[in-house]
């Protein structure tokens, strides 16, 4: 398909919608409300107060083009939210939360026409989810900024701490060394002093601010000041050398500095070890918070959107839309999409069902299904059997292996005509809540089936007199369906002709015939020539020898025609 024509099947789509808001948007609406009123400035309104006036997120917008993509809309649309409020209303709301705002209306503007948009909705299954109402705290909190803290102060201790922060702990151990040399000169020649060791107080100091590093190179400083004083005193520097009682108060220096730097040390990653768990725990607690708040949100506004729109029931219109036919086999094919579709699972199939066999054949199914039988025999699945007779739904909830997870009949006359069943079901979705959206979308699909056979069982444009072989226009319409299923991957078929036509069997006896050799889900029909076909449903090449035998039982000859009536 050329870009042309991709482009042409779309069409033109022009969309009309009210003023556009989103939290944070700064020419939006209510920002542009804000910045009037935190400047002390007059917000015109563009109407006067009884104008009518709406509010669209511009998610829902978004939302709507999407969905205006997918069903190829064209044309001009209106949309809006759906509440009736003029601007005398929105004022009083948005002053509610900006008190000191000025407002001023525009008197002479044209009148507007109401925007309208119930066909949309209807046509695309659309409903805004944000209400601007409901949003405006979030809006203008969003939408404000935070003024900086320009305290000079801090500012002042910051850059000191940026620009000396590594340079300050050598600065201190320079100067505390300083004043430690100054205090002991001071009191030297006082009696009360002299034992008073300055340096050991010099050496705890700096290993407690400081940590072991600097602890233990305070204590080595603690050491020359020592020998310093040593020498002073008139005595030589290698009776301190040799003379091992005098190591007491090197020793001392040395131990307290990296003793008292390791419980700095160690207190350090205590408490940074702390700090982090804290932090940790803190960012638990705020994404929980956040979690409950945006599940309390979500549950608030899906609740006032049951409660606002009566046509919330919109996807249930639009699944009674599809199932509108008359056709058995499409009423099956459309009932697979409405299921992947509705229940978010790729693992539906349909089967058939007769009063006359305990099995169940299968008419169409998920392409995504591999491997799967072609029929189920009821009598090896007795729960499951026992559940479908009384029209009840079946959920596996004991997990018997080879069952699907849910079943639900399609009765008629209190017996079961075809049963819906979903093999592979996430465990989230095996809930009540589901169980009762499959009961709804089977119910929908149970009129649309009882209506279709009753339509086929009375219509005399369907089958050929007192036979159940179909007539030309209606054979061909199934065969199209079953095509489309095929093309889709939901199902396969195998198309015979039968060979004894020209032979003197009436119409009757070959419906006779056909009827020993084929099954209650195949069907028979006879063409404008008058040849006959035969269609297996979810046959293939690979069962044509065991078919043919049973054709040749019932003294009949077939041979496998085309899938398209190409050549016929």
């Amino acid at each position: 398909m050329s870009a042309f024509h991709r482009i042409r099947e779309y069409g033109k789509l022009l969309v009309r919608v009210p003023s556009l808001y989103a939290p944070g948007t700064e020419d939006a609406f209510f920002s542009r409300a804000l910045k009037s009123s935190q400047n002390d400035l007059t917000f015109q309104l563009s109407g006067p107060p009884e104008t009518p006036c709406d509010f669209l997120h511009v998610d829902d917008f978004a939302l709507f083009l999407t969905l205006g993509l997918e069903k190829r809309c064209s044309g001009i649309v209106h949309l809006y939210y759906g509440e009736e409020y003029t601007y005398a209303d929105a004022a009083s709301k948005i002053q509610q939360y900006l008190p000191s705002l000025k407002i001023s209306y525009l008197e002479n503007s044209l009148p507007r026409p109401r925007l309208q948009s119930r066909d949309t909705k209807a046509g695309v299954n659309w409903i805004p989810r944000h209400r601007w109402i409901s949003e405006l705290d979030e809006i203008f909190t969003r939408t404000s900024l935070k003024k900086e803290d320009r305290n000079f102060f801090k500012w002042i201790r910051g850059n000191i701490r940026r620009i000396f922060g590594k340079a300050i702990p050598w600065i201190e151990m320079i100067l505390f060394a300083a004043i430690t040399e100054g205090l002991l000169r001071m009191t030297d020649n006082d009696a009360m002093f002299r034992f008073v060791d300055y340096w050991l107080f010099y050496v705890i100091l700096m290993g407690t601010l400081h940590g072991a590093p600097f602890g233990t190179m305070a204590g080595m400083i603690a050491c020359i000041g020592y020998a310093a004083s040593w020498r002073e005193s008139g005595r030589d520097l290698y009776l301190l050398l040799y003379n091992m009682d005098n190591w007491l108060p090197l020793l001392m220096y040395l131990l307290s500095g990296g003793l008292f730097g390791f419980l700095h040390d160690r207190t350090a990653e205590t408490m940074t070890a702390i700090q982090i768990e804290k932090e940790q725990r803190v960012e638990e607690t705020e994404f929980i918070e956040t979690m409950l708040k945006r599940v309390d949100a979500d549950r608030n506004s899906l609740q006032e959107q049951v409660v606002r729109y009566r046509d919330s029931y919109g996807r249930i219109y639009a699944i009674t839309q599809e199932l509108d036919t008359l056709q058995p086999e499409q009423v099956f094919l459309s009932t697979l999409g409405i299921l992947e579709d509705v229940m978010q699972n790729k693992s539906v199939a349909l089967y058939s069902c007769s009063s006359s066999s305990s099995f169940a054949r299968m008419v169409v199914h998920s392409r995504e299904l591999i491997n799967l039988p072609k029929s189920i025999d009821m009598d090896k699945m007795p729960q499951m059997r026992e559940s479908i007779n009384r029209g009840e739904m079946f959920a596996n909830k004991q997990l018997i292996p080879g069952y699907p997870t849910f079943c639900t009949p399609i009765m008629q006359n209190d017996h079961p005509i075809a049963v819906i069943t979903l093999w592979e079901v996430p465990f989230e979705q095996q809930t009540l809540y589901h169980q009762n959206l499959l009961n709804v979308v089977s119910g929908l699909v149970q009129s649309a089936m009882i209506r279709a056979l009753y339509y086929f069982g009375t219509n005399p444009e369907i089958y050929i007199n007192d036979t159940h072989i179909m007539t030309a226009k209606a054979f061909r319409s199934t065969i199209s369906v079953y095509s489309k299923m095929r093309r889709q991957r939901a199902s396969s078929y195998l198309l015979l002709s039968i060979n004894n036509t020209t032979d003197n069997y009436s119409i009757r006896e070959l419906d006779q015939r056909i009827g020993r050799a084929i099954r209650s889900t195949d069907i028979a029909g006879q063409l404008e020539n008058g040849s006959i076909y035969v269609m297996l449903p979810q046959a293939t090449l690979d069962n044509f020898p065991q078919i043919e035998k049973r054709f040749l039982s019932a003294g009949l000859t077939c041979s496998v025609t085309s899938m398209e009536f190409t050549n016929v």
